[in-house]
């Protein structure tokens, strides 16, 4: 077993994950939720909503969401063949940076396999605000949030 079935079976029987950059969900013996990447994406679609990350966290246990794991690979690849810098360059901009301060304030890393971290949602966010969001250089990510 490889992809990302074999990196959940540690997570809790009750984890509900949010796949984001990744829709190889067969084989996952917990719940999922698979970001559509085609359309909106949905942490950015629901941080156009919000004024924080500690709000769209919130949106997000609201929908039983309690790990995520993100797709770094498959991120750049996507955005790459959109003719777009980063996975997250869709959206308005509050939209973006809520984003990025849900990735660094409200998400403790639990493994890293490949290009695939995966994280718990944390219960309270980190205080903090992100800063401006900015673009990655030569489509490179500076962190796990691929900006």
């Amino acid at each position: 077993m490889n992809g990302p079935a074999c990196r959940m079976r540690n997570l809790p029987q009750g984890a509900r994950v949010l796949l984001v950059a990744e829709a190889r969900s067969p084989g996952i013996e917990r719940d999922v939720v698979v970001e559509d990447p085609f359309h909106e994406r949905l942490l950015l679609e629901l941080g156009d909503r919000v004024s924080s990350p500690a709000e769209l966290a919130a949106l997000l246990r609201e929908r039983g969401i309690t790990h995520l794991l993100y797709n770094r690979d498959e991120a750049r690849r996507m955005a790459r063949s959109a003719g777009r810098e980063a996975y997250f360059a869709t959206g308005r901009e509050r939209g973006r940076r809520v984003v990025r301060g849900f990735f660094r304030a409200c998400l403790d890393p639990l493994a890293r396999v490949g290009p695939s971290p995966i994280y718990r949602l944390r219960g309270r966010c980190r205080p903090g605000d992100p800063g401006p969001f900015s673009a990655p250089v030569s489509g490179r990510t500076r962190d796990h949030a691929a900006w």
